[in-house]
């Protein structure tokens, strides 16, 4: 085999990724490089680089990757094991998205949500799709579709989605 069919790692005796996967992460143009990395190495499920690369950039994140997620900045982003990220999701740098306590659930964050720096998402909690989570906001309760939160569980503006008989616009 060639090089550029099959990496693999020295240490391990079966194929990490394969060349063709590599080359359509790094054409991915919304996420910068350290991101690519990082969502191409948990969704590959490869153990040891993952770490080293989320204790690099300061990040723990144990979820299932979306297709289309976007990290402008993947530095000290945690995000639960448990937690459910929908597509089209923006995480910005230090963002926390877990449980409250121990025991408690992880959050929900439906399809197209802003998390903006800093922010809080915390405990068994359902974010609405098209939502916008401000610059360090703590959120711990359920939000509606198209609300926009800022501060503690402040939401200033919750849109009504309009029904239409094809679909819902916002």
């Amino acid at each position: 085999m060639r090089w550029r069919e099959l990496i693999c790692l020295p240490s391990l005796s079966f194929p990490v990724f394969s060349y063709d996967s590599m080359m359509i992460m790094l054409r991915n143009r919304r996420n910068p490089a350290a991101a690519k990395l990082l969502i191409f190495l948990i969704r590959h499920k490869v153990p040891v680089l993952h770490r080293l690369w989320g204790i690099l950039l300061g990040c723990d994140i144990g979820c299932r990757m979306p297709k289309n997620i976007i990290m402008p900045h993947p530095y000290g982003i945690v995000i639960h094991s448990k937690a459910v990220l929908g597509e089209g999701v923006i995480i910005l740098h230090q963002v926390t998205v877990g449980a409250r306590n121990v025991d408690d659930r992880a959050p929900v964050i439906e399809e197209a949500v802003f998390i903006g720096t800093g922010a809080k998402v915390l405990g068994g909690i359902t974010v609405g799709r098209h939502s916008i989570i401000g610059a360090n906001a703590v959120v711990t309760r359920n939000i509606p579709p198209g609300s926009t939160v800022i501060g503690i569980n402040q939401i200033i503006k919750e849109r009504r989605p309009k029904i239409n008989e094809d679909h819902l616009e916002f």
